[in-house]
């Protein structure tokens, strides 16, 4: 049977708590539509101060240090799912020239180093990496955003 519970770091969950505590802060200093903005494309408007964008790096900093904690355990979930998987594992690696697959080259660099903005991935990945559901605590959302559901 699989599973994707995972536990986390208390110094994880401290992180997670104080990033979302700046963002709801930040959040009603300036959109959170353009935070996501300046997090994904790195587009700063000038109606926003400087200051707020130094405080988005501060908090881009946070999550990144926080979720490289959480890597080596995804990094073994995911060695682990390549030998599990040697045909897909084959293909990865001839895909990428090499002749062994890695967990970079299955989950991507930027996931792994932690500077995706990514706040959820796939179920078939955390199948694959269930730790990666790490990033579902430092999501750039504010808890006073509303999610709207596509019916």
């Amino acid at each position: 049977m699989t599973t994707t519970e995972v536990a986390f770091a208390r110094s994880t969950w401290r992180k997670s708590r104080e990033f979302s505590t700046a963002l709801h802060d930040l959040a009603q200093r300036m959109p959170m539509e353009l935070v996501r903005l300046y997090v994904t494309e790195g587009v700063r408007t000038p109606r926003v101060r400087i200051d707020y964008y130094d405080r988005i790096d501060e908090l881009r900093e946070l999550r990144r240090e926080a979720l490289l904690g959480e890597m080596p355990y995804v990094e073994a979930q995911a060695e682990m799912w390549l030998e599990e998987h040697p045909a897909e594992a084959a293909r990865i690696a001839a895909d990428c020239r090499r002749s062994q697959a890695t967990a970079e080259m299955l989950l991507g660099t930027s996931v792994m180093n932690g500077t995706s903005p990514a706040f959820g991935f796939s179920p078939e990945t955390y199948i694959m990496a269930p730790s990666l559901r790490v990033y579902e605590l430092f999501m750039w959302y504010d808890e006073s955003e509303r999610w709207v559901r596509e019916r």
